[in-house]
């Protein structure tokens, strides 16, 4: 902690626990408390205030990875500053840590964070703490929310061509592209499984002896062991990295998305490797976004046009295909309540302590490693 600060670190959203929260404070670090979708911590961080008495004024509320289904029925922050009124936080240090402190700890309170002349008059109106119900919006001086309804409307954005076609592969993908492939004469595989906590998008290691036929290693849904595959699709390298999965559950079919921190090629997620393949072309096919497929179908999309990453459907649209593709997934054994966020962040080679990218499965301390680490003839 005390390395990243003196080189200049200056937040940090990262807590997960009061221990945490009261390093980062004490390092003079500017606490940024998360209650995200696929991390809610801010619970456990506001008692840095409430039971340890440290300053709020170095503390700001964030979201990070907000699902477009809580967005929709939870809301954004009012809903996190719902959950610190409810934490014993007073009213007024709520708002601040939604507005003034957050933008003290980007140097933008000059022009954003308070109700004062120079600023951007970006307001909302809302009830008291009793629930926070934000009735009306003004966004840089226009009403553009009224009684808790949206009255302006957005025309659909004309995109650069740049923003679009951005997926790029190299060839179709096949099943053989996705296998791991070892020696014909092995029985059995010694494997590395990165597995991932229910709660929380964090991997950790397990062993595992995984079952090899004709050279390939393959999966055990007994043991929760899924492949699990990214693949390159900017057109640079035509890379497949590959490894093995566990913590989702997965019964039948594969799952695919464009979305993967922090290089947004596809990632792929399958119990065989004929789904995981189709999985990966159908993204190709419509040019960004989550895909479900089973026994060589298709069964539900969502479509990400814009970079492989954003969508033209207004959030209300958007949630509904959002929680019908969960659904089918769901159906399917999935056990993690929002399976392609927890998807995502197993592309993130910057957080403990495995994931997997294009150039193959990433031991965060030591990089790349092979999963398959002893053979059984």
């Amino acid at each position: 902690m005390n390395a990243c600060m003196s080189a200049g670190v200056s937040t940090d959203h990262e807590s997960l626990s009061t221990e945490d929260a009261i390093e980062r404070l004490r390092a003079g670090c500017h606490l940024m408390m998360r209650e995200g979708s696929a991390a809610r911590n801010m619970t456990e961080c506001l008692k840095a205030i409430t039971e340890h008495k440290l300053d709020s004024t170095m503390c700001s509320i964030v979201t990070d990875d907000l699902h477009t289904v809580d967005a929709v029925e939870r809301g954004h922050l009012d809903d996190a500053v719902r959950t610190a009124l409810k934490n014993g936080i007073d009213f007024v240090t709520a708002v601040q840590m939604v507005t003034v402190n957050a933008a003290r700890a980007f140097n933008l309170d000059r022009e954003i964070g308070a109700l004062a002349p120079g600023r951007r008059a970006d307001i909302i109106i809302s009830e008291g703490p009793e629930d926070f119900k934000v009735l009306s919006v003004i966004s840089g001086g226009n009403l553009v929310v009224e009684d808790s309804k949206l009255i302006k409307c957005y025309d659909k954005v004309e995109h650069k061509a740049c923003l679009l076609n951005t997926i790029k592969l190299s060839k179709k993908i096949t099943a053989e592209d996705l296998m791991i492939k070892v020696d014909k004469e092995a029985k059995e595989a010694k494997v590395k499984v990165m597995r991932t906590l229910d709660w929380i998008p964090i991997t950790f290691g397990q062993e595992a002896i995984l079952p090899v036929k004709d050279g390939v290693v393959e999966c055990d849904l007994e043991q929760d062991i899924l492949y699990i595959a990214q693949v390159e699709r900017h057109g640079k390298n035509g890379n497949i990295g590959k490894a093995f999965m566990g913590g989702f559950n997965l019964k039948s079919g594969a799952i695919a998305s464009s979305v993967g921190h922090d290089n947004h090629n596809i990632i792929v997620l399958g119990t065989n490797f004929e789904d995981m393949a189709l999985a990966v072309n159908r993204i190709a096919d419509i040019q960004g976004g989550q895909v479900l497929v089973n026994n060589g179908e298709v069964i539900c999309e969502v479509e990400y046009p814009i970079l492989g990453l954003l969508s033209d459907l207004d959030a209300w649209e958007l949630a509904s295909q959002k929680k019908i593709l969960n659904s089918k997934i769901h159906e399917l054994g999935c056990t993690i309540s929002i399976p392609f966020m927890f998807l995502s962040f197993i592309c993130l080679a910057a957080i403990p302590e495995y994931a997997v990218t294009d150039y193959g499965f990433i031991d965060v301390m030591q990089q790349i490693i092979n999963p398959v680490f002893e053979l059984i003839k």
